[in-house]
């Protein structure tokens, strides 16, 4: 939905309509109200419209996402209010929470408290300027605020979304974009804009990262380097990602691959240990790939930092 402004119901209506005419079923998707992004974003304590409950339930899906403000740092006034509203529809709901990451690196256990005393199902959406999840305090309250009661998402994210799942997260939403993998913070004033640049970027299974066009089209040039970018996916069926030449291909291959990453990472057959295990060996490859890549060619070639997060995270849990 379009940021800042009221949510449009006729627009939900519509999205739904034309999502479920691709997937057949809308009962598992939550529909954001983007009213906490951009610059008309709303901060602070706001009042959350039941009517945009009401119609996302009415249109078939088993919980609606509440049309949350942003709450920034310490602000327990925006945070208790949006908490005890959501609870108070006694709707099945799930209560957006878009947050700036310092609650998570600074008062994960304050955070944890309110979601427990509302008793009610919600989802976190972390404002940084780059990844929340590459700051390492940011992903240990993370992992403290997904042993709450009630059951937590994570929206907005990259693949940290299927990575904290078997840390407890509920669930999770990888943006099909960069603007969507990603809450920006307001730009200083004066400044022409939040965020980065967009670029096309696809998700490259071996590196466990998003790669832009320009960069894999540079690197598979290299001898020895071809092997990390190659792709497994229906889309690709073994071919390397220098085929991907448009935003069109890269959406496409990106679902696919980020699906068969999911589904193999998080087999049902396996227990929440056995996939942080598997999640922290494929990151400790997807890192020495990295830095076999840029020794091997000399092209600046850092592994995202969420990658070390991550795993920082697991020894800790298992120390």
């Amino acid at each position: 939905m379009p940021s800042g402004r009221q949510p449009s119901l006729e627009r939900l209506t519509e999205t739904l309509t034309a999502f479920g005419a691709v997937t057949g079923d809308v009962s598992d998707t939550l529909v954001d109200a983007n009213r906490y992004a951009g610059k008309k974003r709303i901060s602070g304590p706001s009042s959350l419209d039941v009517a945009w409950v009401d119609a996302q339930l009415r249109n078939g899906q088993r919980y609606a996402l509440t049309d949350s403000p942003y709450i920034p740092d310490g602000d327990f006034a925006a945070l208790n209010s949006t908490l005890s509203q959501g609870r108070d529809m006694r709707r099945a709901v799930v209560v957006n929470l878009p947050i700036s990451y310092l609650w998570l690196k600074n008062r994960a256990r304050e955070l944890r408290e309110a979601i427990n005393r509302a008793g009610v199902p919600v989802a976190l959406t972390v404002e940084h300027a780059s990844d929340s999840m590459g700051v390492q305090a940011v992903v240990r309250g993370l992992v403290h605020v997904l042993g709450a009661e009630p059951p937590v998402l994570l929206l907005r994210c990259d693949a940290s979304a299927v990575v904290a799942i078997p840390y407890g997260a509920a669930g999770g939403a990888i943006g099909t974009k960069t603007s969507l993998r990603h809450l920006y913070p307001l730009p200083a004033p004066g400044a022409k804009g939040g965020g980065r640049p967009a670029r096309v970027a696809v998700w490259v299974p071996r590196l466990l990262s998003y790669k832009s066009l320009e960069v894999v089209a540079d690197v598979v040039q290299y001898p020895g380097i071809p092997q990390y970018l190659v792709c497994d996916c229906t889309s690709c069926d073994g071919l390397t990602l220098d085929r991907v030449t448009d935003e069109a291909q890269a959406y496409d291959h990106s679902l696919r691959a980020l699906m068969e990453f999911a589904t193999t990472r998080l087999g049902v057959e396996r227990s929440p240990a056995l996939q942080r295990l598997a999640f922290y060996e494929a990151g400790k490859s997807a890192q020495f790939a990295h830095m076999d890549i840029e020794s091997s060619t000399g092209v600046p070639f850092e592994a995202p930092a969420f990658l070390g997060a991550w795993k920082v995270a697991y020894e800790e849990l298992n120390a």
